[in-house]
């Protein structure tokens, strides 16, 4: 049976409500259009060969745009595809939302028509996000955080288009973004003085950060209910990182909490946004799985070396610090160490596992009386001796390297063997709540 917590939204009363309630207004048409694309699309993961070639060939794309567009499966599943884009289907829905733009840059008293959010409201209206993309300007209200757009997700980068959709707006947390500016600044010490020994990083990997409370969401979170704590929308230019504290709070203390501390493994809010802005950084570094070069590997590969680098960067901080990451990490998968088949798990999961086999073999995680344990001591050789090994995978573009790397390691955890039967069971008949929103 489903079990649904209700979380509540952050306070609103210091806003101006008229603004407010437009963005809102904005964001709940931008869900429409999500909701619509889950409806009617094929995801690239379930094309089969015949119709990758055919989409890859195609000249219905405006590629010079990255405009997002819809599969819509044909009766059957045949091997051609009818391809609409989403300024042709969602035509009447990106107009309203540009005439809501518009109005809120009269609220917002904009009265130039160069205005950077008058042209993004134009280049909306045609559908053209990209371009939008370039006058996304975050300023107009500090308080308040909104994305509105496509962006990049997974196997995009093959076909060289924004696939995914987002529609939010998060009220900024000064608190968290202080602390999210804190970690940030010892990550790009991190870069200078260590990663930097393995070749140059240029500055996209101190990527802009915007810390905030949920107060609606659509797009892939779900319209008002969430599954995630955070987002990298692909904007043109450096990507942008949006960590969501309440949802962060709700799906720690909801989702994987329950499951962690049965293996005695505990973390706190602190611990798990230190983790989450180490691996969101560590996506920008120049070290990257890209599609093109490994395929079906890439995304279970790329955060498995953004986990990897997180905690890497936090081996060079203080003892508390890395204690903090690493239990973030360990507690986010602890999930994956009592499953009985990884093929339907996501790519964050896969990451997981395989960083816990490895770890498992490196002894670096341990049972010691029915509980997971992180041997600290031991983590140092161990990123000593599988940084580089990653580097070089990944500087070898070799498909087949990254996929016998793969498949040594992503198989059940190996830890399974020295825990007892009756706590991987209990684990296994956990049901994740679903999170909802307040009225």
């Amino acid at each position: 049976m489903e079990q649904k917590i209700f979380i509540s939204k952050p306070a609103t009363h210091h806003l101006d409500q008229n603004v407010l309630q437009k963005r809102i207004a904005i964001a709940k048409i931008g869900h429409d259009i999500w909701i619509d694309q889950q409806e009617q699309s094929l995801w690239p993961q379930d094309l089969n060969a015949k119709q990758i070639n055919a989409l890859e060939q195609s000249k219905d794309i405006d590629k010079d745009l990255f405009s997002p567009f819809t599969y819509v499966d044909n009766i059957n599943r045949q091997d051609t595809l009818n391809i609409k884009e989403y300024k042709i289907t969602h035509k009447n829905k990106l107009k309203k939302i540009s005439i809501l733009m518009k109005e809120l840059a009269d609220l917002l008293e904009i009265t130039d028509k160069k205005h950077p959010y008058v042209l993004r409201a134009e280049h909306v209206a045609r559908g053209e996000f990209l371009q939008a993309d370039a006058y996304w300007v975050p300023e107009l209200d500090p308080n308040l955080i909104d994305i509105f757009g496509a962006y990049e997700s997974y196997f995009d980068q093959r076909f060289g288009i924004k696939r995914e959709f987002e529609s939010l707006v998060m009220i900024e947390n000064k608190e968290w973004k202080i602390k999210s500016e804190q970690v940030k600044k010892k990550y790009k010490q991190f870069v200078q003085n260590t990663l930097s020994k393995h070749g140059p990083v240029n500055s996209e990997v101190l990527r802009p950060i915007h810390v905030g409370d949920v107060l609606y969401c659509g797009g892939r979170l779900g319209g008002g209910r969430t599954v995630s704590a955070k987002i990298i929308p692909n904007w043109l230019g450096p990507r942008k990182v949006f960590l969501m504290m309440n949802t962060s709070q709700a799906v720690l203390e909801y989702s994987v909490l329950p499951i962690s501390t049965l293996y005695g493994v505990t973390c706190t809010l602190s611990d798990y946004h230190d983790f989450v802005v180490g691996h969101e950084l560590s996506h920008g570094l120049p070290w990257r799985f890209e599609e093109k070069l490994f395929g079906e590997y890439k995304s279970a590969l790329e955060e498995f070396k953004a986990d990897l680098f997180s905690i890497y960067f936090a081996s060079t901080q203080d003892e508390d610090f890395l204690q903090g990451v690493c239990s973030a990490w360990l507690a986010k998968g602890t999930r994956a160490i009592s499953c009985l088949d990884t093929k339907d798990f996501g790519y964050h999961q896969q990451a997981r596992t395989i960083m816990i086999n490895m770890m498992t073999e490196s002894q670096v995680l341990q049972v010691e009386n029915d509980e997971v344990v992180i041997k600290y001591q031991k983590i140092q050789d161990f990123i000593t001796s599988w940084v580089p090994e990653i580097i070089r995978i990944i500087e070898s573009k070799s498909m087949l390297q990254a996929k016998d790397f793969y498949n040594t390691y992503m198989q059940v955890p190996r830890i399974q063997n020295d825990i007892s039967q009756q706590k991987l069971e209990k684990t296994r008949l956990f049901v994740t709540p679903e999170l909802y929103f307040e009225e």
